[in-house]
């Protein structure tokens, strides 16, 4: 039975993509390339570029567009990778990844629901996760 139970719920994890690692370093490989993507369009188009000064600029909506297209599709992806691997990270690393994840939640209450709240900026220690 307790065989089952696990080959059924790994089968639920693959169904929706959400993978199990042996080891740090394959999780990492994987969050890794979502973390580097989300960058590299926080970097081209995020807010802290110079159009900040000016919310209406088309830069702006290009930022909104990339938020809602890449940023928080990966950030989920990441959370449910941590979710499925939460045996290969050290209890420091689990609060890093709840700092990230209240970090999400914000973007999606701002992006998706329309609601301006503060939110917390990125936390950096997550580019160190699983390393």
């Amino acid at each position: 039975m307790m065989s089952w139970k696990r080959d059924h719920l790994e089968a639920i994890r693959r169904a929706f993509g959400c993978k199990t690692f042996d080891t740090r370093q394959d999780l990492r490989i994987e969050i890794g390339r979502l973390l580097n993507e989300n960058k590299t369009v926080h970097s081209i188009s995020g807010p802290d570029n110079d159009y900040r000064f000016n919310p209406e600029a088309t830069e702006a909506e290009v930022w909104k567009a990339r938020v809602l297209s890449t940023i928080i599709p990966n950030s989920n992806k990441i959370i449910l990778l941590v979710e499925s691997n939460l045996d290969l990270l050290t209890s420091a690393e689990v609060g890093v990844v709840e700092q990230f994840r209240y970090h999400v939640k914000g973007l999606v209450l701002k992006h998706l629901d329309d609601q301006p709240l503060p939110n917390i900026r990125f936390p950096e220690a997550m580019n160190e996760l699983a390393k």
